[in-house]
Parts: structure tokens; C-alpha cells; sequence
């Protein structure tokens, strides 16, 4: 489910999404005739996330075959879809090892924090790698989530956990493997959960009003070919960007935002010409 997010008005199915690994782990964790729990949740867990990651971001296999032969662009790839999955398996393995210790409800919280502190590792260190980041799954569905310039998109993957949380405590309630004192305050917190960032992000969405003097900006990217991207010098690539920017920048525009520059003295080439080819502030 939460490799379905990608597809328009489907990242709702993200608030259910882990509901599946959950009950899973949770009968793994209470059978008695398992051994070796955590290595049992960690491969479990582990091959969750290498289907979901594969399901998600196939495409890093496809750009790399089309400039390498099949066999390399394999292992290669195997570093983004595993990489993140064990990473994602550690954060469950951490749980169960906090679940040993504490309560159910509060391991639960800590599998939250767990998870994203993997998210902010993956999206900051050397091998950096966020496509996964829960939170960009409302990408398609931006009309739910205009309260992110407050929390940012670690806001989103907290919203995700709590719904999945909360609906997995009265899984368990309903099925007798847990009992709450008292139903209807979780019921109410998932009400509220889900409603108040909704209600929030909807009135504001559609409550926006443009300002009197709003900026001119113009985004420009070139139709090329990503396949053979690499093959087109930094100086064709800089005309392109140039010759296209010239024909829709007006006398007003005041940002204009291009492509990414993979060539470092494609940089240099446009601090030297971008004041002669497009005198605009902010560039």
C-alpha cells in the first residue's frame, strides 16, 4: 500500500500502510515457539522495505542500464534499494528491542522516533538518498498537507505513524491481544489525528488569496533526453537553458529557476554570462 502512494489521491492508503508489518511483527513477537525474535523481525521487516523500495524506485535501475550493462547497473542499484531497507529494518529491530523492555504504547512511540531519525540520517548524511522519506507521499495530494512550511516533511511521516499507531492499538483491542481501559479515548485521538491537519490544510488551501504585487517567476526545463544528457556538452546544455529562459522572462521577472547543473564550470559559465544574456534580479 505504501508503495502505491506515487499514484494521485492514493496516499491516503499511507495511514494504513504499515498496518500489515505491525500485526505481522506483533505475531512474531508473541509466539513463543520462535526463536531468535529479533533477527526474525530484522529479515521480516527488512524484506517489507526491499519490496516497497524496489516498487518505488524502479527507475534508478532503468538510468543506469541504459549507460551500463545490465549486470553492473544490478549490483548498483542494490545499493539504494537495500541500503534504505536495512536502515528501515534496523528501525524495527530497535523496537522490538524497546518493546521487551517497556510497554506496548510507548514502544510504538519510540518505533515513531526510530523511523525518523532514519528519515533525517538518509536525507543528510554522505550517502544521502530521501526519495523514501514518508512525508513526500502526499506529493500528489498537496491539498492535505499545506501546514508542512510549520513541521516540514518530517511533519508528514508524524502524521503517518500516528494514524498507523492508533489504528493498530484498536486492531488489537478489537481482536483481544490488547486491552484499553477506555475505547473511545484512542477513537477521539484519531478523529482528531486526522481531522484537525485536514480541516487546517483544506481552509487554508482553498482560502488562499494571491498578493496584490506577487513575484514573476519563471521555471524553465529543457526537453532532453536524460538518457543521453551526459553526452551533451555544458556549453550546449547553458544555450539551451539561456535560449529558452529568453523567450519567457519578461522585464519583471525576478526569480528564475532552471535545470540542476551536473558540471561544476557550467556554474562558472553562467556567473559570466547570465548578467549579459538575462539581466534579472535573483538569478
Amino acid at each position: 500500500m505504501v508503495g502505491l502512494a506515487p499514484i494521485p489521491y492514493s496516499s491516503v492508503l499511507l495511514f494504513i500502510g504499515f498496518l500489515p508489518l505491525l500485526i505481522a511483527l506483533e505475531n512474531i513477537i508473541r509466539n513463543d515457539t520462535i526463536k531468535k525474535k529479533g533477527k526474525k523481525i530484522f529479515l521480516t521487516a527488512g524484506l517489507t522495505a526491499v519490496i516497497w523500495n524496489t516498487a518505488s524506485i524502479y527507475w534508478v535501475y532503468n538510468s543506469i542500464s541504459a549507460v551500463m550493462p545490465p549486470f553492473a547497473a544490478i549490483l548498483i542499484s542494490l545499493i539504494p534499494f537495500c541500503l534504505g531497507a536495512a536502515l528501515m529494518a534496523i528501525a524495527f529491530n530497535l523496537y522490538y528491542r524497546l518493546r521487551r523492555k517497556t510497554s506496548l504504547l510507548l514502544s510504538l512511540f519510540g518505533l515513531m522516533g526510530f523511523w525518523i531519525s532514519y528519515e533525517f540520517l538518509h536525507a543528510t548524511w554522505d550517502l544521502a538518498f530521501p526519495w523514501m522519506t514518508l512525508g513526500n507521499g502526499f506529493a500528489n495530494f498537496h491539498q492535505l498537507i499545506q501546514w508542512y512550511d510549520i513541521t516540514g516533511v518530517y511533519g508528514g511521516s508524524i502524521w503517518i505513524w500516528l494514524v498507523n499507531i492508533l489504528v493498530f492499538v484498536l486492531y488489537l483491542n478489537r481482536k483481544g491481544i490488547y486491552q484499553l481501559k477506555n475505547r473511545i479515548v484512542p477513537i477521539l485521538c484519531l478523529v482528531l489525528v486526522l481531522c484537525v491537519p485536514t480541516v487546517y490544510s483544506l481552509v487554508r488551501y482553498f482560502n488562499y488569496e494571491e498578493h496584490q504585487n506577487p513575484a514573476q517567476v519563471v521555471v524553465v526545463q529543457p526537453n532532453v533526453n536524460p538518457y543521453i544528457k551526459f553526452q551533451i556538452s555544458p556549453e550546449e546544455q547553458l544555450n539551451t537553458l539561456f535560449s529558452l529562459s529568453s523567450s519567457v522572462a519578461k522585464p519583471n521577472t525576478e526569480f528564475l529557476s532552471g535545470l540542476k547543473l551536473p558540471f561544476p564550470k557550467m556554474v562558472i559559465l553562467m556567473k559570466k554570462t547570465c548578467e549579459k544574456r538575462i539581466p534579472i534580479n535573483g538569478f
